[in-house]
């Protein structure tokens, strides 16, 4: 359980990031990301995929394609219910846990821009920030005696499913990211990124700068 409550305070490495603007620019941005299996999977013989899907607005000082970037970022957690193990434990001590987690965030960074071709330009990103955690995680005992698989073993949902107490519901966020960003029109972009934000992290997102 231990294991389970490290990756979770780790999971905030799936979060948004917005497109550089001009000076005094505001943006949206959206993305869906995840963390991947070979990182999870370091943690855990069995495991659920972990993807979110995050929204950002954020205020950008830059004129030149570099400057800072300060964000309120939301983001909803999208993990399966299923089945959980730590490595070298038996199948009938693995668990059965439920995620319904999202969080809130106030971030900080610098951005960097360098044009890469017509309406392709690489986003090198350093920052931090501050997260509250909403929402709360449930666990489940496996009945025991089960061998496998896994997926076949039944759980105590009616006795045993209870609240999983975390140690703190701020969470401080650290993160260096890289991102190439496609221009579709004037203000408009897509952008693939891959960084760490306390885990290594891949997603795809759209990103549309707000002019007032």
């Amino acid at each position: 359980m231990r294991r389970l409550l490290t990756v979770l305070a780790l999971l905030f490495a799936v979060t948004g990031s917005a497109v550089a603007g001009e000076y005094g620019a505001v943006g949206a941005s959206y993305r869906v990301a995840g963390i991947p299996d070979f990182v999870v999977g370091s943690a855990f013989q069995d495991y659920q995929s972990i993807m979110a899907h995050s929204g950002m607005i954020e205020y950008s000082l830059d004129s030149s394609g570099a400057g800072w970037r300060f964000g309120l970022l939301f983001t909803q957690f999208d993990i399966s219910d299923g089945y959980w193990r730590v490595p070298e434990t038996r199948v009938d001590q693995a668990v059965f846990a439920e995620f319904p987690l999202g969080v809130v965030a106030v971030t900080a960074g610098y951005s960097w821009r360098f044009t890469l071709a017509d309406g392709l330009h690489l986003v090198p990103t350093a920052g931090i920030g501050f997260g509250y955690v909403f929402g709360d995680i449930f666990a489940t005992e496996l009945i025991p005696g089960c061998e496998g698989p896994l997926q076949s073993c039944g759980h105590w949902r009616e006795v045993t499913r209870h609240e999983v107490t975390l140690t703190s519901r701020i969470l401080p966020i650290v993160n260096v990211s890289a991102a190439l960003h496609w221009e579709l029109i004037q203000g408009s972009s897509v952008a693939i990124e891959l960084g760490v934000m306390n885990l290594p992290f891949a997603g795809i997102g759209f990103q549309q700068a707000l002019d007032f």
